[in-house]
């Protein structure tokens, strides 16, 4: 896999293996399967090979947590910006459907002092269209993270939540 990342980037072994910080022999090594890479390395591949994908990939299949919360990646979709655009809108059009219902259904928990079957069920499938959108999201970041650099937009989102008081003091400070 790792292999295939570096030969779209078309970068040999050797150039690949110095800007990543490690010997050309282990980078066949992490390419033949034969070594995991830990998550300091493939973050160095993503950016050598211009690719967020390979740090979803990462996560998804060599982390537990990764598979339990990372989706599959969208490799079957259209990968064209304006049919993203419009396949995110779908998703947030049928997830925004659901709200009322959930709400609704969240109000009356309310009144009864927890979660009925009802509210499960409302709530349940908005979730998941929610999920659907987000999923959407993920593929966006993707495709645009190899044009835009994602790690400045995060910051800059994250310096705004701070700003507005979003986050809680963080322990020991």
């Amino acid at each position: 896999m790792y292999r295939e990342y570096r030969n779209a980037a078309r970068m040999t072994i050797e150039s690949a293996s110095e800007e990543i910080g490690v010997a050309p022999r282990t980078l066949a090594k992490y390419e033949s399967g034969e070594i995991i890479p830990d998550a300091e390395k493939v973050f160095k591949m993503s950016e050598a090979y211009s690719d967020p994908e390979i740090t979803h990939w990462y996560c998804r299949n060599a982390c537990a947590i990764g598979r339990a919360f990372k989706y599959e990646v969208l490799d079957n979709v259209s990968e064209d910006s304006l049919h993203m655009l419009e396949k995110l809108e779908e998703e947030t059009e049928e997830m925004l459907s659901q709200i009322k219902q959930a709400r609704r259904a969240l109000i009356n928990s309310r009144k009864e002092s927890g979660w009925c079957s009802e509210t499960m069920i409302s709530v349940g499938i908005w979730f998941r269209e929610m999920l659907d959108v987000d999923h959407v999201i993920e593929k966006i970041k993707m495709e645009w993270g190899r044009k835009l650099d994602l790690r400045k937009f995060v910051s800059d989102h994250n310096k705004k939540c701070a700003d507005k008081g979003y986050f809680k003091k963080k322990r020991g400070a």
